[in-house]
C-alpha cells in the first residue's frame, strides 16, 4: 500500500513533495539528496502507510534517469503471473500467449523500475530478479536467450528482510544487492510534530476536492497528535477524508462550520470504517479507493478478532467465519504485529 497523491504537498513545509519538517523527515530528505544522483539500487523500508513510494518518487525526480519510470506492486499481482509481468514472454510461451509481450524490466530500460513491497515476492522468482539487477540480464518466458537491460532498481518493503533471510523466505544475495543504500520511512509515531502540518494539508486538499469544509479545534488537534496512528499517514488521511465527507459544509455555508467534539473523533479513531458514509462517498473516489479500503477492512477485522480472542487464532477464525488456516496467512500478508492484539 502506497500513499495517495493528496499526501504530496507544495507549500513551505513540503520538501521533495512530502509533508514534514521533523528531524526524522529531515534525515530522509538528506538521504534522498545523497543517493538520488547516484546510479545505485535503493531499498526503502517502513511500516505500511508511511509513504515509501513518495520517497521513491522523490529519488526519481532528482535522478538523472527520470523516464521511463515503471512501478510494479509485487503484492497486487498473483505470483504465477508476476514473472511474465516483469520479464515478458514470447508468443506461444503458454496458453493465452497469442503475441510477444514486453515485460516491465524491458519497459523501464534506461529508466527506473520500482518494485513495491518486494518482501512479499515468491522465493522462486528472486533468482531472476538477482540476475536482472546484478548483470542486467533477463529471460522472457519462452525465449531461448537472455536479453540485456539497463535499469536502475528501487525497492520498497514493510517486511524485516533480514528476518525473512533468516527464515529462508528471501535470498541473502538478493538482499545485499538491493540494500546498497537504504532509507527508512519513519512512522507517524516517530514524528508527531508533523501531524498538524499533515492535518492542515489534508483538510485543504479534500475540502477543495469535495467542496465541503470543516474546522478542527486545537483540543482535537492535540488528541490527534497523541494518537498512536498504527496505520501511519494513510490512517490520518483516511480519517480527515471521512470527517470532511460526513461533517463538512458547502462553501456557501462557511459561516456554519460544525464544531466537532472529542467524542466524535474518539468514535472515528476506534473504527476503521463508518459504513454509513458509503452513500456519501463520490463514485470517483469510491472506485479509486475500493481495493485499498477492502484491504484495510480485512486487516482491521482480523486484528479485532485476534484482540477479542486474546490471540487465539482458532477462536478468532470462528468469530469472523474464516478458516483457521487463513488467520496466519493474513497475519503475515498484512504484517500484523503481536502488540496490535
Amino acid at each position: 500500500m502506497t500513499l495517495l497523491k493528496p499526501a504530496i504537498g507544495d507549500g513551505p513545509n513540503s520538501t521533495y513533495g512530502m509533508i514534514g519538517s521533523s528531524p526524522a523527515m529531515r534525515k530522509v530528505y538528506e538521504q534522498i539528496s545523497k543517493v538520488a544522483p547516484l546510479d545505485v539500487t535503493v531499498l526503502i523500508t517502513g511500516e505500511t502507510g508511511t509513504g515509501k513510494q513518495l520517497v521513491a518518487d522523490a529519488i526519481v525526480e532528482k535522478s538523472p534517469r527520470k523516464n521511463p519510470y515503471i512501478i510494479v506492486n509485487c503484492t497486487a499481482i498473483p505470483k504465477d503471473l508476476l514473472e511474465a509481468e516483469l520479464f515478458g514472454y514470447k508468443k506461444g510461451a503458454f496458453t493465452g500467449a497469442v503475441a510477444d509481450r514486453k515485460g516491465k524490466f524491458k519497459a523501464a530500460n534506461l529508466g527506473i523500475l520500482l518494485l513495491d513491497e518486494i518482501g512479499d515476492m515468491d522465493l522462486s522468482l528472486q533468482s531472476k530478479i538477482l540476475r536482472a539487477v546484478e548483470y542486467g540480464k533477463i529471460s522472457p518466458l519462452g525465449h531461448e536467450y537472455e536479453e540485456s537491460v539497463n535499469v536502475r532498481v528501487i525497492t520498497t518493503t514493510n517486511r524485516d528482510l533480514k528476518l525473512r533471510v533468516r527464515e529462508g523466505k528471501f535470498r541473502e544475495d538478493l538482499f545485499y544487492r538491493l540494500n546498497i543504500f537504504s532509507i527508512e520511512a519513519p512512522s507517524l509515531r516517530e514524528r508527531p510534530e508533523d501531524i498538524q502540518l499533515l492535518i492542515d494539508h489534508f483538510v485543504k486538499f479534500y475540502s477543495k476536492e469535495f467542496g465541503r469544509y470543516i474546522k478542527i479545534s486545537p483540543d482535537i488537534i492535540k488528541k490527534l497528535t497523541n494518537h498512536k496512528w498504527k496505520g501511519n499517514v494513510r490512517e490520518l488521511e483516511s480519517l480527515i477524508k471521512r470527517v470532511i465527507i460526513s461533517e463538512g459544509v458547502p462553501q456557501s455555508n462557511i459561516s456554519e462550520l460544525p464544531t466537532l467534539n472529542e467524542d466524535y473523533f474518539e468514535e472515528l479513531l476506534d473504527t476503521s470504517l463508518n459504513i454509513k458514509l458509503i452513500d456519501n462517498i463520490p463514485l470517483k473516489m469510491l472506485k479509486e479507493t475500493l481495493k485499498e479500503t477492502l484491504k484495510e477492512i480485512r486487516r482491521d477485522l482480523v486484528v479485532k478478532a485476534l484482540r477479542e480472542s486474546r490471540g487465539n487464532k482458532s477462536k478468532a477464525a470462528r468469530m469472523i467465519g474464516m478458516s483457521r488456516k487463513i488467520i496466519p496467512y493474513y497475519i503475515e500478508k498484512y504484517n500484523i504485529r503481536p502488540e496490535e492484539f
